[in-house]
């Protein structure tokens, strides 16, 4: 598996205003098979003002939810960056190149770029936090007999059983194509739909129905 530089055209996760709206990164989500990573992604400043961007790293996981939960680097991951701190120029762009290596697999882990205008109106200071999402899956690929879905009181239950990280590339309701998700070794997710099948599509190429 490659780096999925088409997944998306970019991620915002905004703090403090709209102007993060004019800040991108891309791709937001990049995808390995094994133990080791190395890619890079780019950081577009749209606005007319320098941007002050500090770079930190951090472990991750979704959780049943489908909530981002971040926590401390593990120790058996070691993720080298580029560049700690930089200034992007107005209109410009910046890329970010680094290389990661886990001693266990399945993992994930995210590059976080802060950013702040490099000159500040009095009184407010505003930042905006793009993540970089890396996944580092198993060389094993999830299969169906991993897996299970249903559909229970108008909720798409998907649930691994497995200890294989794998993901949801779509899911289809009626005529409406939904975004897929991650599944950890182990999950269950849960997702409200308005129908009583789905068809739901993995990314190591296979599908279920969901009835």
């Amino acid at each position: 598996m490659t780096s999925a530089r088409s997944r998306f055209a970019w991620l915002v996760l905004l703090i403090g205003g709209v102007m993060g709206y004019s800040q991108t990164i891309t791709p937001p989500i990049a995808e390995f098979r094994g133990f080791k990573a190395e890619d890079s992604f780019r950081i577009d400043n749209k606005t007319a003002q320098p941007m002050l961007v500090f770079v930190e790293v951090k472990g991750f996981t979704v959780n049943d939810a489908g909530k981002v939960v971040y926590s401390p680097l593990p120790s058996t991951m070691r993720v080298e960056i580029g560049a700690s701190s930089f200034v992007i120029p107005p209109n410009d762009s910046h890329t970010v190149y680094y290389k990661a290596v886990s001693t266990e697999s399945p993992a994930s882990f995210s590059i976080l770029p802060t950013m702040t205008p490099v000159t500040q109106s009095k009184g407010v200071r505003m930042s905006f936090c793009i993540p970089h999402m890396v996944y580092l899956y198993q060389k094993a690929k999830l299969a169906k007999s991993d897996v299970t879905v249903a559909i229970k009181d108008r909720k798409l239950v998907v649930g691994n059983a497995s200890k294989k990280l794998g993901r949801v590339e779509s899911i289809r309701v009626g005529s409406e194509d939904l975004p897929g998700f991650p599944i950890y070794p182990g999950q269950t997710r849960e997702l409200a739909v308005a129908a009583d099948k789905a068809t739901v599509h993995f990314e190591d190429g296979f599908k279920l129905e969901a009835r």
